[in-house]
């Protein structure tokens, strides 16, 4: 293993202009000792021309023997261990770029850290410039996260981001998650789940994750209903594992997030009623979450080993 080399994943698919960004924030780093695999699900192979223009010798180009799907592909880059010998790694998405000193501050910060994980917050790339937002800003706040108050953030939307993501090659926990999680969102999720060592997260964004078109918001009923059911499972599996040693964390992390709301509703359908929530509030809660579980089938079912 070389001490002070970064592997970079870079899953791509049919987007070859956004890719050679992606690939020249990596050709402009600080750190010098890195090396990059490009992952191509598309049997066109869009992406074998621009890692050949571009001419480094530290990017290496992979198409997929067979399609991955976004989520397959994205998941094989989680692999466990090194793949090229290096002592970091980390996942680069060909719509999102770092600047240029990103991989040198994320190695310093574990150093310094003493932790086998970081995760750095990112700019948020919307409509053609940056908007007054980063992805994390909201729930984290520098310093080391435990296991528990990591996974306490999946009531609150997002746990651990992608993009945001460095680790030790040689740290414990599992974050690639397997065959059965087919949305890349609750993949993420699991991912986050996943994560069983103390993580430090870095307050200062220095990479561009680029929002997809409408902000997301634009998610057919079918799959946003699996999406709701499946992180209804997360959170039912969070409190059978934590029981009420979470809500501690649930409350700094709604104070600081101003989420509360958020909190006593996701909270609501699983069965756990706060104090002070009111009576009519919780049993529409719970009616919705029964009507869900009898029409949507849980998504996570499988990755849980639940009978599905």
């Amino acid at each position: 293993m070389t001490l002070d080399l970064c592997e970079i994943r870079v899953p791509t698919y049919r987007r070859p202009e956004l890719l050679r960004r992606a690939l020249r924030s990596l050709i402009d780093q600080t750190h010098r000792g890195w090396m990059a695999v490009v992952m191509d699900d598309s049997r066109d192979g869009e992406g074998e021309p621009v890692v050949r223009e571009l001419g480094d010798a530290r990017i290496e180009y992979r198409r997929n023997e067979r399609r991955l799907g976004a989520a397959g592909n994205l998941d094989q880059a989680f692999v466990s261990g090194p793949l090229g010998g290096g002592a970091f790694a980390c996942v680069l998405e060909d719509d999102n770029w770092i600047e240029r000193t990103c991989i040198a501050e994320n190695v310093a910060a574990l150093g310094r850290s003493g932790c086998p994980v970081l995760m750095r917050d990112q700019r948020v790339w919307e409509g053609g410039g940056f908007a007054d937002r980063t992805t994390l800003g909201a729930l984290y706040r520098e310093g080391r996260i435990e296991p528990m108050a990591l996974h306490a953030r999946l009531f609150f939307g997002l746990g651990a981001a992608n993009g945001a993501l460095f680790w030790r090659t040689d740290a414990r926990s599992r974050l690639q998650v397997g065959p059965t999680v087919t949305n890349t969102v609750l993949q993420e999720h699991c991912r986050t789940l996943q994560i069983e060592e103390p993580l430090w997260f870095s307050a200062e964004p220095l990479s561009a994750w680029s929002a997809p078109q409408g902000g997301g918001r634009e998610i057919a009923p079918g799959p946003r209903r699996r999406l709701s059911r499946g992180r209804q499972s997360l959170h039912r599996h969070l409190w059978l594992r934590y029981g009420e040693a979470l809500l501690p964390e649930l409350r700094e992390i709604a104070r600081m997030s101003q989420r509360e709301g958020r909190m006593e509703e996701h909270l609501g359908y699983i069965g756990v009623r706060l104090p002070g929530v009111a009576t009519g509030r919780f049993l529409k809660w719970r009616l919705n979450s029964l009507l869900r579980a009898l029409t949507t089938p849980d998504p996570l079912a499988a990755y849980f080993g639940r009978q599905v």
